[in-house]
């Protein structure tokens, strides 16, 4: 039963007229045809420039990560007693301002030092205060307020804070001693108390600071007294600061970047085969014939059958008597009494006629296209 059915559909499509059942290509403009293709070409490159970038672009990348950061900062503070009097309102007075000595009871100043770290460490070290008493360059004496001492902390911060009393007239007093044994007056001595950190610590992360310090890894901050004078304001460089941390690189893989680079691939072998595919469905269509051409080609489709096509670039053939006809279906009928065929003689030179001809031994039976015109009365007088 299938193969009596497949037969049936194989001759119902031998049975099909030419042209029918058949793939056709569709028929474009040239210039149409031609802009089509070329935009079609120029689509491949979007995304042939995404394939590019995808396969510039490194799989692999290296990113600085900071597992450890800490800082410390060491400062002095002070506030300066007051004497009764009616000048001020209050007994003490806060840093920054001028200061007269006979208002003057006592300096209270403040060492603070802190450690802060966002990892928990192991924070050790050491502090001291010194107390330099100078005269410019003639003379100095040192002395350590408060001794080297150690510290230790384990957590993520650490604080000191050391009250340091300054009696400005004992030290006032003992200028004035040197002053009295050396014989030199000494009008521009000064104290200055520097208060020195050294710390270091440790955790998962690593490691920060050193066993031995340089004069870099230990906080230095100063505060000048000047010890001469009915008034006087502190100075110094009252603060210091130092931060770190520690990094590290590490290596991190990209997955969606292949993927960029597949699918940028995919689309690029599709986009190209875009031009390709439309010039194979496509075909420009000729130029457009003028009406004698077009009957021409009609009249050749329909006596196909019954037509020959002489050489176009051999002479026609002519009988002894031309006998013309006034239609293709007279020539037609000419035919099937004489039982010959139709030749059909297309001239080479552009611009001359189409002939349909049936000989008959020494006449020609035959249809010109387009009919020779009817003279003008200029040709005739000529």
């Amino acid at each position: 039963m299938r193969l009596r059915v497949a037969s049936r559909a194989l001759d119902g499509l031998r049975r099909l007229p030419p042209g029918r059942g058949r793939w056709r290509r569709a028929r474009l403009d040239g210039p149409l045809r031609l802009g089509i293709l070329l935009a079609l070409a120029l689509l491949v490159l979007i995304p042939g420039y995404i394939a590019y970038d995808a396969f510039t672009t490194p799989t692999t990348v290296s990113r600085e990560l900071v597992p450890w950061s800490w800082e410390h900062e060491a400062a002095w503070d002070y506030t300066v007693l007051l004497k009764p009097n009616s000048l001020y309102e209050t007994d003490t007075l806060g840093p920054g301002l001028t200061y007269f000595d006979a208002l003057t009871e006592g300096i209270q100043a403040r060492f603070s030092y802190t450690f802060t770290s966002d990892l928990p460490a192991r924070i050790e070290g050491w502090y001291e205060v010194e107390a330099d008493l100078a005269a410019g360059e003639l003379w100095n004496e040192s002395s350590l307020i408060v001794p080297r001492t150690p510290f230790y902390q384990e957590g993520t911060s650490y604080r000191l804070d050391l009250e340091v009393p300054i009696d400005r007239q004992a030290y006032m007093e003992r200028v004035a001693e040197i002053e009295e044994e050396t014989a030199v007056r000494a009008p521009n001595a000064t104290l200055v108390l520097t208060g020195r950190v050294h710390a270091e610590a440790s955790s998962e992360a690593g490691r920060t600071g050193s066993p031995e310090p340089s004069e870099e890894d230990v906080l230095e901050p100063a505060l000048v007294l000047p010890l001469s004078g009915a008034s006087f304001t502190l100075s110094g460089e009252l603060s210091a600061r130092d931060q770190d941390t520690i990094t590290r690189h590490r290596r991190i893989f990209r997955p969606w970047v292949e993927d960029r680079r597949r699918f940028s691939l995919l689309a690029t072998g599709l986009t190209a085969l875009l031009p390709l595919l439309f010039a194979l469905v496509t075909a420009a269509r000729p130029p457009s014939e003028d009406a004698v051409t077009r009957e021409v080609r009609a009249l050749r489709r329909r006596y196909r059958k019954r037509i020959a096509v002489a050489d176009p670039h051999e002479s026609s053939p002519r009988g002894q008597k031309t006998v013309p006809l006034a239609s293709m279906e007279d020539l037609a009928r000419v035919s099937d009494e004489l039982l010959k065929p139709m030749i059909y003689y297309a001239d080479a030179n552009p611009g001359r006629s189409h002939i349909f001809y049936v000989l008959d031994g020494p006449v020609r039976y035959e249809v010109r296209l387009p009919f020779p015109p009817d003279p003008s009365p200029e040709d005739e007088t000529a």
